[in-house]
């Protein structure tokens, strides 16, 4: 599935000596620059500065060397707080996004779990296909016999069946895939 591939591509992910090597010696940290990403997202002035910064943060949450750091400027709980209260379409998309990205790690998967599930479930129905998207992939990475019973849920299958129908193919092929491993 193309939103559920797992393909490194050369270079894709990142060494810790090769961050250090590309920032110099006088560059922020990797870990300064997250936080403050992290900041610049509370104290946008606009809808647009915030879906830049929002999108920006979002980037960094494909590489697992980003993992540590993000968990330590709560960066999920951002973006969480972005699904919860967040009007914005595309705010939404990017956090969505990141979570999708992030929630393979079982850390931020487990809190996603037990913090986020609602709010995760809740972009199901969003008109945006990217967000769609992106839920079902976090719901997809969320499969586990802790999770099952949930994901099991009479609504969210159902939810999850809707989509499967739908007739955009990548969130017909997404939803149907999660379908299959829910209702086994």
């Amino acid at each position: 599935l193309e939103t559920l591939h797992t393909t490194q591509r050369k270079g894709m992910f990142h060494t810790s000596e090769g961050v250090k090597r590309k920032r110099g010696k006088s560059g922020t940290s990797r870990e300064d620059y997250l936080h403050s990403l992290v900041e610049g997202v509370r104290k946008a002035g606009t809808i647009e500065e915030k879906r830049k910064i929002l999108a920006h943060l979002g980037n960094f949450a494909y590489d697992p060397l980003n993992f540590d750091v993000l968990i330590e400027c709560r960066a999920l709980s951002l973006w969480a707080n972005v699904l919860k209260k967040e009007e914005d379409v595309k705010c939404k998309q990017y956090a969505i996004a990141a979570i999708s990205n992030v929630c393979v790690d079982p850390r931020f998967g487990s809190e996603v779990f037990n913090h986020s599930f609602l709010s995760v479930c809740s972009c199901l129905s969003s008109t945006d296909e990217e967000t769609v998207l992106s839920a079902l992939s976090v719901l997809y990475y969320l499969r586990s016999p802790a999770t099952k019973r949930a994901l099991q849920q009479k609504e969210l299958v159902a939810a999850v069946q809707r989509l499967a129908n739908a007739k955009k193919p990548r969130v017909r092929s997404t939803a149907g895939a999660l379908l299959r491993h829910i209702s086994a």
